[in-house]
């Protein structure tokens, strides 16, 4: 049900691209479930929701939410609004090579890891537009994760979700996981 709100555009996105330029009309923000929870950064910048079993444990520079704990990693939710992703993506660049660059955000093979199961499409969240990118690191070993960042488009920038944990438990979630970001506010 959450996946048909999302707009997806031309399946999956060239590795070079940017995000999208903003739909003629945004798709609409869903109803928030019974049980969920909202959570704003203590600079009220952005905000997240989510089910009750995944609370807030950080609200600086954007919020962090992380469940119980799965396997050696628990699921991690983290939402930081434009003005704290710093550096933003320069002037052409892709969010992809940004992304690699900076390092907080995404997974590096740079720094030993394994990257597997790869992919990459363009989106239109009701936040705005966005960029959508997915690994499983370390794929086979017990410390495998999978890591979903979603490069979202406002007026001030580039906000950032990240969403990781267990492979599995990452897959058992995937309509919360994608309900959260069709959910996410920044304010521009």
């Amino acid at each position: 049900m959450a996946f048909l709100a999302v707009v997806a555009i031309s399946g999956c996105a060239q590795a070079g691209s940017t995000a999208p330029d903003a739909p003629a009309t945004a798709p609409e923000r869903p109803a928030v479930p019974e049980g969920w929870a909202t959570v704003s950064s203590d600079a009220g910048d952005v905000e997240l929701t989510a089910p009750g079993d995944l609370p807030a444990i950080y609200t600086q520079q954007g919020v962090l939410l992380q469940g119980a704990l799965v396997g050696p990693t628990p699921i991690e939710v983290w939402l930081s609004g434009p003005t704290d992703v710093v550096p933003q993506p320069k002037a052409g660049q892709s969010i992809r090579a940004w992304l690699m660059e900076d390092g907080a955000w995404a997974p590096s093979e740079a720094d030993g890891l394994t990257l597997d199961e790869e992919s990459e499409r363009e989106l239109f969240l009701p936040a705005g537009p966005a960029i959508e990118l997915a690994w499983t690191v370390q794929r086979g070993t017990p410390d495998a994760s999978r890591v979903v960042v979603y490069a979202i488009r406002s007026e001030r920038g580039i906000a950032i979700l990240r969403i990781l944990g267990q492979p599995d438990a990452i897959r058992a979630r995937a309509d919360d996981l994608m309900l959260i970001a069709l959910l996410v506010r920044i304010d521009d």
